[in-house]
């Protein structure tokens, strides 16, 4: 009978016992999974968005919002629902898409407010804040804020959008993005 050498085994079995002490060490606890950490984002389309009171003189096409009023600012609603129930997240960013050609006639803008809500406490705060600016006819621009507030937003909660078309008919809002990720800052 011929015996042959597996000298191999216990190289691989080796090999194998320190991949997995290697895999346990570095599955740290409480540390968080990369899937958690990584940026998401929601988009609020101007369809989402309802008017705070009645007779107001404005257009919602689903796709855009804009004011038929040269004397009047119209004031609207939109909620923010957040995927996952019961988790905390994050807020890093909010981005205003509209269209302002109003440069140079003063507070002629449009203007969307990120609000956290407290509905035990019968109460909210202003998260952030961003304001279309300037004329332009790039179409739609990006008018962007970093600054948050009150992080985290729980989805036991809640947040919702506010938005303001001042006094002009120049101005077209298409949206509102926000940017975050789950858990605490």
């Amino acid at each position: 009978m011929i015996r042959v050498k597996k000298w191999w085994i216990p190289l691989l079995l080796g090999a194998l016992l320190m991949a997995t002490l290697v895999g346990v060490v570095w599955a740290r606890p409480n540390a968080r999974p990369l899937a958690a950490a990584t940026t998401k984002r929601i988009t609020i389309p101007a369809g989402w968005f309802h008017p705070t009171r009645e007779g107001a003189d404005w257009t919602n096409g689903g796709g855009e919002i804009t004011s038929n009023k040269d004397e009047e600012s119209q004031f609207f609603i939109a909620p923010v629902v957040f995927p996952s129930a019961g988790q905390t997240f994050t807020v890093e960013k909010m981005a205003l898409y509209a269209y302002d050609q109003n440069g140079g006639l003063g507070n002629y803008d449009a203007c969307v407010s990120l609000y956290k809500t407290n509905p035990g406490a019968g109460s909210d705060v202003k998260m952030a804040g961003a304001c279309s600016t300037g004329s332009s006819t790039t179409d739609p621009r990006t008018f962007t804020e970093t600054t948050i507030k009150y992080n985290p937003v729980t989805t036991a909660r809640g947040a919702y959008l506010w938005l303001t078309i001042e006094d002009d008919t120049n101005l077209d809002v298409y949206g509102v993005r926000i940017w975050y990720h789950k858990g605490s800052p």
